[in-house]
């Protein structure tokens, strides 16, 4: 996997990313994000946005896995 950049540098084109958001309580958490230019912030896949909170980091999602079998 790709090292977290700052997000900053994420892609704002629909791509869905890897955030990280620095929280004092109760713990840092990572979560699935993506751009929204309407609201002009992120938005994370749970939509349960606290829009103070925004991530600060993002990574690309990881490859999901292969058929098995």
């Amino acid at each position: 996997m790709s090292e977290w950049q700052p997000i900053e540098t994420a892609p704002k084109d629909g791509t869905w990313v890897l955030g990280f958001q620095r929280r004092s309580a109760p713990q840092d958490t990572i979560q699935v994000w993506t751009f929204s230019y309407s609201e002009n912030l992120w938005i994370n896949a749970a939509d349960s946005n606290d829009f103070d909170e925004q991530p600060s980091h993002w990574m690309p999602l990881p490859t999901p896995p292969g058929e098995e079998g």
